[in-house]
């Protein structure tokens, strides 16, 4: 009886700490942003829209892809790490100003004619700022080397959105701040990505094989992005720079990032069976996108055909990762928890009976 109900406490507290991290909401919040951002940027694209933005299009994409949506999933990820860890959740009011602070960033690059880049800037530079002092204090707290060079990565990647965002409002286009972005995550992911979820690189479970490919396929869009950048020294308008680009956001980083999201998303129910294929058709979207938006950078004659597709499968991807993180939210197995827990309850009374009698 006892052992029955400290599984049940049990239970009940790594629910209370999942809820109290906030990196569930913080991950969904981006999933659903990535669909947004890849069904918009298409008509953008082409032409067919045009944001009231004071910045070249392509820039926006870029600063959304590099500056939005990795810091997001990341800071997701962080907290959902420093949460299992048994680390002090982040209070609901810190949390609130992260999303309000992130979500100000995205109106205010759209809406960058009307406010003025100076305003934009300082906005975009909020979440980032908070997100280093919220999560900061709390890897210092842990005193592991390992989650610090988390720390440390976060800091070149802000300095390098500062420079970012002073390029675009210097010249208005990205010359190195980005650049700099990419080598910082990249950097993480490939050294270090184990610090962020060492449990996706765990081949023991059978299970976890699909993700443990999936961030393992991460590495070989990075040696293709470098594959990609060597040749563009020597044919420097052949698309090689911005294939190189492509296969870093859309392959490398994308890959490390929603591996580490389905592996939480997956948490309550470990990638077995029914859910393995869930991994698996997100690794086969998310390839089908890179390699797409790959082939867009080297044969642009092919865009109405590459674009969508590079669209669509990032859009389905995305959308599946929202979807199961709504799907195994805490609240939504509160019925079958009460479930088990009336049956517990019914087995112990029984057997109670049968001791004392009638």
């Amino acid at each position: 009886m006892l052992r029955a109900g400290e599984a049940v406490l049990r239970a009940r507290a790594a629910k209370a700490k999942e809820r109290g991290s906030g990196a569930r909401l913080l991950l969904f919040i981006a999933s659903v942003y990535a669909v947004l951002l890849a069904g918009l940027w298409m008509p953008v694209f082409l032409g067919f829209y045009t944001p009231p933005m004071a910045f070249p299009p392509a820039v926006w994409h870029l600063h959304e892809l590099l500056f939005a949506l990795a810091p997001a999933f990341l800071v997701g990820l962080v907290l959902a790490a420093l949460a299992q860890s048994g680390a002090r959740p982040v209070s609901g009011g810190a949390l609130a100003l992260l999303l309000v602070l992130w979500l100000a960033g995205r109106i205010a690059f759209v809406y960058s004619a009307h406010i003025g880049t100076g305003m934009v800037t300082a906005i975009d530079l909020g979440f980032p700022l908070l997100a280093l002092a919220v999560l900061g204090r709390r890897l210092f707290a842990r005193a592991d080397r390992t989650k610090l060079i988390l720390f440390v990565a976060g800091l070149f990647f802000f300095a390098a959105q500062i420079l970012f965002d002073w390029e675009i409002w210097r010249f208005g286009r990205a010359l190195n701040g980005h650049l700099i972005a990419l080598a910082a995550l990249l950097g993480l992911f490939v050294i270090h990505g184990r610090a962020i979820d060492p449990h996706v690189f765990r081949r023991r479970d059978g299970g976890a094989r699909p993700l443990a490919a999936m961030a393992e396929a991460g590495y070989l869009f990075t040696a293709l992005g470098l594959l990609f950048a060597g040749f563009a020294v020597f044919f420097p308008h052949a698309g090689f720079d911005d294939a190189a680009l492509r296969a870093w956001l859309s392959g490398a980083i994308t890959l490390a990032l929603l591996a580490g999201t389905l592996r939480f998303a997956l948490a309550r129910s470990a990638p077995r069976g029914s859910c393995r294929w869930l991994a698996w058709t997100i690794s086969a979207l998310v390839l089908v996108s890179a390699v797409a938006d790959i082939a867009l950078a080297l044969a642009p004659q092919f865009t109405l055909v590459l674009l969508p597709l590079a669209g669509l499968a990032r859009m389905a991807a995305f959308s599946t990762i929202a979807v199961r993180l709504v799907l195994d939210h805490p609240r939504g197995s509160r019925m079958s928890e009460q479930g088990s827990e009336n049956w517990l309850s019914g087995k112990l009374l029984k057997s109670t009976r049968r001791k004392t009698g009638p």
